[in-house]
């Protein structure tokens, strides 16, 4: 398993990250396999899904992936299951 983080993914922003409950439009290189992801914590999720659902009367995410706190242990634990 080859998970590569993005070059900009440092621990700043990864504290940032786990604050706000998300990050959006995440690159990952796994295995060699450029994929994008948008990771949310519960509440971010239900708050943002909520909005958009009151804005636009769906809400729809296909790259969403919820995670119990967005760190970089959890998003690595969660790729390394795609394997």
């Amino acid at each position: 398993m080859n998970i590569i983080f993005p070059e900009y993914y440092d621990d700043l922003l990864e504290m940032e990250c786990k604050s706000k409950g998300c990050a959006l439009n995440f690159n990952i290189n796994l295995n060699g396999v450029k994929m994008i992801f948008n990771f949310y914590d519960i509440v971010r999720f239900t708050q943002d899904a909520k909005s958009e659902l009151e804005e636009y009367g769906f809400f729809r995410d296909e790259n969403a992936v919820i995670l119990p706190e967005v760190t970089r242990e959890k998003i690595y634990k969660y790729l390394s299951s795609l394997s």
